[in-house]
């Protein structure tokens, strides 16, 4: 999974959490974790990262989303 290996590839911890009626937050870094999301599109999201290198990770993340991960409509 693409986000994973991106999220793997800084120092900084990466968090992602779906808020909403069945709420959870997990490790960016693992892939079964990122799967429990069942983030499908157009859940909402939210990003958390903390280290040395965050600003860093989280605009390769962002910027992940928004290109769609390279999927076409």
């Amino acid at each position: 999974m693409e986000i994973v290996q991106t999220a793997s590839s800084f120092a900084s911890k990466v968090r992602i959490e779906k808020g909403g009626a069945d709420p959870l937050n997990v490790d960016g870094k693992s892939i079964m974790e990122i799967i429990m999301l069942e983030g499908i599109q157009g859940t909402v999201l939210t990003i958390h990262v903390d280290g040395d290198d965050a600003v860093a990770a989280l605009e390769k993340i962002c910027a992940m989303f928004d290109a769609g991960f390279g999927e076409v409509d």
